[in-house]
């Protein structure tokens, strides 16, 4: 399985809001569960565009499922169950599987790829974890790596933006995150192809930006 831009920018969305499961099939099914999974509120941005580029990659027949839980969204749920992606990501990528945590390192195989793939990954990162932040837009992460692999994009994108650092008291831990300059918003949409159009929506609204040609673009290669 070769990286494309489509393949990147999903790889992106399970770095922003997915999950890959490190672990057996049940207690008593102790084989591999090749489980990769992804639950959104932007249900529409789930069924439209994430699970066609999953479909791409494993013609899958898992549909989005609802979830409804007491004073939360609704939720969209997506699970996954590809034994060549599961393993492409985790032995060939080396991606992390189980929960995301403050030692979780980007793969020297991300780090290494081209200008355009990884402006795909990030997008489909920001796509699903980033959005408004302060008076301008940007995202957070439990990780320092990974905040230093996404502002070393940005940067090389020329784009203007600053790191962040605070502790989250009520778990005693650090987080980190990049805020995009507010004069650089419409560069960065014009470079980041996003593709949740509700998100875009959101973004040229509050700042009356163009991000010229984005939502035309949005889920083709």
């Amino acid at each position: 399985m070769n990286s494309t831009k489509d393949l990147a920018y999903l790889i992106g969305v399970i770095y922003g809001d997915g999950y890959i499961k490190n672990g057996t099939k049940s207690k008593k099914d102790k084989s591999i569960d090749y489980k990769i999974s992804i639950e959104l509120s932007n249900l529409s941005y789930l069924k439209q565009v994430i699970h066609p580029l999953f479909y791409k990659f494993t013609k899958t027949k898992s549909k989005v499922r609802t979830r409804k839980r007491a004073n939360k969204k609704e939720s969209g749920i997506l699970e996954i169950r590809n034994k060549k992606l599961f393993k492409f990501l985790t032995e060939d990528l080396k991606t992390h599987k189980g929960p995301k945590t403050q030692k979780t390192q980007v793969p020297k195989k991300l780090k290494n790829w081209s200008n355009s793939l990884k402006y795909e990954f990030l997008a489909g990162y920001f796509d699903t974890d980033g959005g408004l932040r302060g008076n301008s837009i940007g995202f957070s992460t439990k990780t320092k790596d990974f905040q230093s692999y996404a502002f070393e994009i940005i940067k090389e994108a020329g784009i203007k933006a600053s790191k962040e650092r605070w502790l989250n008291k009520s778990y005693s831990k650090h987080y980190y995150g990049i805020r995009i300059k507010k004069d650089n918003i419409d560069k960065f949409l014009k470079t980041f192809k996003l593709r949740n159009n509700k998100k875009i929506a959101n973004i040229q609204a509050k700042f009356l930006c163009t991000g010229a040609g984005v939502v035309k673009r949005a889920g083709k290669e």
